[in-house]
């Protein structure tokens, strides 16, 4: 037998490095998540969140920067995200406060996480203006900017889904879901642990 020319090896290998180099952050995400320590404490249990298994692949849609006035695409970054049924009431602005504190609390890595709060097209703009001024850095995504599919993700029957945070990797996996009761200092942990240990985003 022949051997294969090394160059045609070579050309053969490349793009099955660059499929696993690409392949590697998520691998790497869910590896945190099922097979080591990652948001566990001493019994073994899920401790700060609810693990969304498997990780749901959103597509990258535009978010808005309302006070800069610009586009800017969902995946790239950690996204703590939250959705708003109708008008933003005390469960609303309570998860605008919390995520606001919580990127705060990253400290120097604050620059990889984003906040984003899907708004109903039914919220009068002078209304959304009003409620973020306090809140500067934060997106918004408008319902009219989605198909139904993006917002089935968020429509489970599971009533701990209202009002909750979710997470979502760089590459756009939903990955995690905090109740309204969730301890931000839990929330804290994880997102610091994450980052710690990860190359993406």
């Amino acid at each position: 037998m022949t051997e294969q020319p090394r160059g045609q090896w070579k050309n053969k290998a490349i793009p099955i490095v660059l499929f696993l180099i690409f392949l590697s952050p998520v691998l790497g995400s869910w590896f945190l998540a099922f097979y080591t320590d990652f948001m566990r404490d001493s019994s073994g249990t899920l401790q700060h969140g609810m693990l969304i298994d498997p990780p749901q692949l959103l597509e990258d849609i535009s978010l808005t920067d309302p006070v800069q006035a610009r586009e800017i695409p969902l995946h790239g970054k950690w996204t703590m995200f939250t959705v708003v049924k109708a008008e933003c009431g005390n469960e609303c602005k309570e998860n605008l406060y919390r995520m606001r504190q919580i990127s705060l609390a990253m400290g120097k890595e604050m620059h990889r996480v984003q906040r984003v709060v899907l708004l109903d097209d039914v919220m009068p703009q002078n209304s959304v203006a009003e409620t973020l001024k306090d809140y500067p850095g934060q997106l918004v995504l408008s319902a009219g900017k989605m198909n139904a599919g993006f917002m089935s993700h968020f429509a489970a029957e599971n009533k701990k889904y209202d009002h909750a945070i979710f997470l979502i990797d760089p590459l756009g996996y939903l990955m995690m879901c905090y109740p309204p009761d969730t301890d931000p200092v839990g929330i804290i942990k994880d997102m610091k642990r994450l980052l710690r240990n990860s190359s993406i985003g």
